[in-house]
């Protein structure tokens, strides 16, 4: 996991995913691309060679722009918006509607873990739990949280992209349909359009010209704060953690970005390499992490840095 721990105390500018999400988040891989400017690209899984080339076209503008591109992994747009974001050398999020040490369709297994290598899964559902058809809704919701537009390449009448866009219009942001779409009046498209937060797409100038009204554009890192409001040092909250994960006593009550900076210097230092994470955001903030193959020693690891 290459987290960069600077970039993860951005975190709490994010309010649509850090303070209105109150739930478990499993993920796997770079948690710090939450940070990026991020769009989701969503359709149908039985995609049309059309459907295939405009995929490609808006998935490789928006990454030039400095976008990442948010998807479900699933057949259809998803996989093409995923591998394109990816081959064109940009970032994607995978937001699973099955537990992240599960794949659907199973044909992207290897997708899943080039996600994993080169980008960020994330799941709502605990490990090893069956897959119900309800995780899918609440999967498309969580994108729409997590998205600042969702754009639809191409879908059905009754697919179930429809409730990402129902949910992007619950929480005022746009959608975008590519005009092919638009044209198919679904129901739940014109309802959309009819609210004014649905936009159609008629080329890439419109996509770029909506992300512009909004302000999703790619932002620069800002320098990390060196002390806390108490005047303790990073150096300071990771000692504190890591003696309450070594006593096996409750966390020391500090808040989320110094906790994901805790994470991030395990993952700097290998600690947490090829590990599966679980964050729970209410009252408290707890991080749990298992690691899956250790590369390093790591009471030596963490010796390392209390003695720091």
């Amino acid at each position: 996991m290459n987290t960069d721990s600077d970039s993860l105390d951005k975190l709490k500018n994010q309010p649509d995913f850090f303070s209105s999400y109150i739930g478990e988040i499993w993920y796997q891989g770079d948690l710090s691309l939450l940070n990026l400017p991020k769009v989701s690209i969503v359709g149908t899984r039985e995609i049309s060679e059309e459907g295939m080339a405009r995929t490609r076209r808006l998935t490789t503008a928006l990454v030039e722009k400095g976008l990442c591109i948010v998807s479900g992994l699933a057949a259809g747009v998803d996989t093409i918006a995923h591998q394109t974001a990816l081959d064109q050398k940009g970032k994607t999020i995978a937001v699973m509607g099955t537990p992240i040490d599960q794949c659907f369709p199973k044909e992207n297994a290897p997708l899943k873990e080039r996600i994993m290598r080169e980008g960020l899964l994330l799941s709502q559902f605990n490990p090893g739990r069956p897959v119900h058809k309800g995780n899918f809704p609440k999967r498309n919701e969580f994108m729409a949280r997590i998205s600042a537009v969702t754009f639809v390449v191409e879908a059905q009448e009754r697919s179930g992209t429809r409730h990402q866009v129902s949910a992007s219009v619950g929480m005022g942001k746009k959608i975008g349909f590519l005009n092919s779409l638009a044209d198919q009046n679904y129901p739940w498209v014109t309802s959309a359009l009819q609210t004014g937060h649905g936009v159609v797409i008629r080329s890439i100038k419109d996509a770029l010209e909506l992300l512009d009204q909004i302000g999703a554009t790619a932002r620069s890192a800002r320098p990390a704060k060196k002390r806390r409001a108490d005047g303790s040092s990073r150096r300071e909250v990771l000692r504190e953690l890591l003696r309450a994960a070594i006593d096996h006593k409750q966390p020391p009550p500090i808040s989320k970005e110094e906790t994901l900076k805790f994470i991030a210097e395990l993952s700097e230092r290998g600690i947490l390499a090829h590990a599966t994470y679980r964050l729970r955001y209410g009252m408290d903030v707890l991080a749990h992490f298992s690691i899956q193959k250790p590369t390093h020693d790591v009471a030596a690891e963490i010796a390392k840095i209390l003695r720091s």
